[in-house]
């Protein structure tokens, strides 16, 4: 009996196995250009390009609002050039897009 049972467990082990597994996510390269100087209710937080351009607000950009200083210390000079595992904040603001930074490692 013990043998049966092992024989329908194992194989169910190996198929179920994988499955509970996390995907592991891609790093984006990204440049943090800076901080985000206009004055509007949909603005503010760190520029942030995936474009190679470094050059604020020249380049299509996302804002991040949240505290990087752990990765960035306290005064931070722009531009940073980083990997970054972000997801889009589902809280939109008008036209402007905004991020939530999950990982991120300077180059």
């Amino acid at each position: 009996m013990k043998k049966y049972l092992l024989l329908l467990l194992i194989p169910a082990l190996l198929v179920t196995g994988p499955a509970c597994r996390k995907n592991k996510k891609e790093l984006t390269s990204a440049i943090l250009t800076g901080n985000d100087p206009r004055y509007c209710g949909c603005c503010g937080g760190i520029m942030v390009t995936f474009t190679n351009n470094p050059v604020p607000m020249a380049a299509e950009f996302k804002l991040f609002r949240g505290n990087l200083s752990n990765y960035l210390g306290s005064n931070p000079t722009f531009p940073i050039y980083v990997e970054i595992e972000w997801h889009a904040d589902p809280d939109k603001c008008a036209n402007q897009e905004f991020i939530i930074i999950t990982k991120l490692i300077k180059k």
